[in-house]
């Protein structure tokens, strides 16, 4: 509907009376025609994010499940066998502590499904706002100091004095931390990673790199997805539970953060390409 269009009547009489209650209810019916516009485009958002975070949901409790069903059948079977006396499972003493051990990685599943919960909330209450980019890379490196330590590694770092680019600083400190603790963490000691930020104007690169390591092309297409781990730390005790760059890749969409990872024969390099401020 077009209101833009106004009645025409200069005389104090009660037509011109009548002509200026209607240009203005017709002023007032264009603002709120607008205001309802702008209220159903942001209602449509929400519905868009909270289909989004659904279908996340539901990729994640698919893996999950998926991830229950080993230890579950171990558990069993080792139940089963001392129950009924069964060959090697007459020693109890050893079986049981394998099964504790086999409870403890399904109640680690369960807090980290706990955790996504808690995890989803921030994503859907967290506001974005001017951040300085080089201050949360700094603090964070700081926050790891402990690990590059114990593994006698090297940290180069490229910034400059300030980046100020559009974002959220509690999300971005935690997608930053996940892998710069991973490149401690697998990474060989004595091996060097390296931080490095590029301003491109419309957009800021911060690039993460850390040799010694290296990753095939199905593990760079695999290693995004919840409770994938790479063949070398399969184990949770050394490889972690496998849910840590999926929140990553999470956070980054929620941040609207373009991001990727690429290898060579000796290194590893993560890309988080964000928004610059206005």
């Amino acid at each position: 509907m077009d209101f833009s269009k106004t009645i025409k009547h200069d005389s104090d009489d009660e037509i011109g009376e009548l002509s200026k209650s209607i240009n203005q209810m017709s002023n007032n019916l264009e603002e709120t025609l607008l205001q309802l516009k702008s209220a159903n485009e942001k209602l449509q958002s929400d519905i868009e994010r909270e289909r989004e975070i659904e279908e996340r949901r539901r990729e994640y409790f698919s893996a999950a499940s998926h991830e229950l069903k080993s230890p579950i059948t171990i558990l069993k079977g080792q139940m089963e066998g001392m129950i009924h006396n069964i060959g090697p499972y007459q020693d109890r003493d050893h079986y049981l502590k394998k099964s504790l051990n086999t409870t403890e990685e399904m109640e680690t599943l369960v807090q980290n499904m706990m955790q996504l919960s808690r995890f989803e909330r921030d994503l859907l209450n967290q506001k974005q706002v001017e951040i300085d980019l080089v201050h949360v890379i700094q603090t964070t490196l700081h926050k790891l100091d402990y690990f590059r330590e114990e593994k006698n590694m090297t940290t180069n770092v490229t910034l400059p004095d300030e980046q100020f680019v559009i974002g959220n600083e509690e999300l971005v400190k935690r997608m930053l931390y996940s892998v710069i603790h991973n490149g401690y963490m697998y990474s060989p000691n004595g091996a060097n990673l390296t931080v490095s930020m590029e301003d491109l104007g419309d957009e800021v690169i911060v690039t993460i790199n850390n040799d010694g390591v290296t990753l095939s092309e199905e593990e760079r297409d695999m290693i995004f997805k919840p409770f994938y781990r790479v063949e070398k730390s399969r184990n949770r005790h050394t490889g972690g539970s496998g849910i840590g760059l999926y929140l990553v890749s999470q956070m980054a969409k929620a941040l609207d953060v373009r991001y990727d990872v690429s290898s060579s024969e000796h290194d590893v390099t993560f890309r988080f390409t964000f928004k610059n401020r206005e």
